[in-house]
Order: C-alpha cells, then structure tokens, then sequence
C-alpha cells in the first residue's frame, strides 16, 4: 500500500519482494473502507471483537480517547511491546474506528517515503528509508506496527524487523524493540490518546534523523 512516492525504484522493488504477491499500488482508502461499516456496525456493542474477547486490564488508567492527559505505563508497556507475541489479538469497536481515522488521515496527507501494507485490521507492515545525511542513509527499515484492542488508551506496539539480530543504537534494540517514550518502551511514557499512528511514525523519523 503505497503512502508515498518513492526516492528510488529500488524501494518499490524491496517493499514488493518483502510483501509477496501483495499489489502495493492500491489506494489505502481501498482496504481501510470496509473497516468503517465494520466498526460502525458494532461501536453501539462494547463486547464484540474481531477476534477473542477484550478483557479490561485493571492496571491501565481510565481515560478517554479526548483525554490530553499523560500517565506512566511504563512497566506495562515495557513488558508487553513486541507485537510478535500478540498475533492472535482481536481488535475492539474502539480501535477499529480509531485506527480507520488515523490511516484516513496518513492517506489524505502522507509522510514522506513511508510505506504502510495493512497485514490485518490491526497489524500494519510499516517500511522508512533512513534520512539523507544520516548514517542510516539507503537503508530500508520495516517496522511491524500492532494496536492492541484498547488503542489509544495504550501506545501501538512496534517491532523493528530487519535489523537482524543487531542493535543499530541505543534505540533500535538488538530484540527488535524500539526505544521512544511515545510508546512506553522507556522510564518515560509520554504516550496520550490524542497520539495517533502518524505521531508515532513521526517519533520514529525523529529517532532516525538522530543518526548524524
């Protein structure tokens, strides 16, 4: 799924040989659309999923998805970032509907070479070319992005996926798992509902860009 036009033909021949037979041409819009009457049809419903039933974490504060306020979920968080280890979670009414705003509007207005391809409705490959005049410069980074069912009361998950068993910094961690506070995965969790999955892809150039 294509976000946005490419610097090289090699980045579209990487992306298409890292999704298979997946047509990374079609407009996001396309895939996302038959998400909205989904989520529409069951956000009346507060115990339909896709998927096994959500059960309420106790440890997380009660908040709103307007809420703009900040709390420390840092230890959760840290113990449960890598999406790998939830490929069977469902996805909530909740998240559905924020999930379709938030890829409404990476389609509408696109971060520049990065590529999402939805894996299922609440998983997205995510692909970033590291920044010219960075030491990451040409370097292909795929990221795998998960919402967990009570997105955006908590942070997506993201696993680095190419690294390879190699820490690429302080940051980009040998076990795949990426150090920002937006996502919890430090001592300081900054994440906040009204956070959306571009903020998060945004923290992620940021850390990129801090390769001089």
């Amino acid at each position: 799924m294509k976000l946005d036009i490419p610097a090289t033909d090699f980045f579209d021949e990487y992306l298409h040989d890292e999704f298979l037979d997946d047509d990374i041409e079609d407009p996001l819009i396309e895939e996302i659309a038959p998400w909205i009457d989904n989520a529409e049809d069951g956000s009346n419903t507060d115990d339909e999923t896709d998927g096994a039933p959500v059960e309420e974490d106790p440890n997380l504060p009660q908040t709103t998805a307007s809420s703009t306020n900040t709390y420390n979920v840092s230890e959760i968080v840290q113990e449960d970032w890598d999406p790998l280890r939830f490929e069977h979670e469902g996805a909530s009414p909740q998240c559905l509907l924020r999930i379709t705003d938030d890829m409404l509007d990476l389609f509408k207005n696109p971060l520049p070479l990065v590529h999402i391809e939805p894996k299922d409705i609440s998983r997205f490959y995510v692909a970033m070319m590291g920044p010219s005049g960075t030491t990451y410069e040409g370097r292909l980074f795929l990221f795998l992005l998960q919402c967990p069912p009570d997105f955006p009361t908590r942070s997506p998950r993201v696993r680095l996926l190419n690294n390879h068993g190699v820490s690429l910094g302080p940051k980009l961690c040998a076990s795949g798992k990426v150090c920002l506070d937006i996502l919890g995965t430090t001592d300081n969790c900054t994440w906040s509902p009204t956070h959306s999955i571009k903020t998060v892809l945004m923290a992620i150039q940021s850390l990129l860009m801090e390769a001089q």
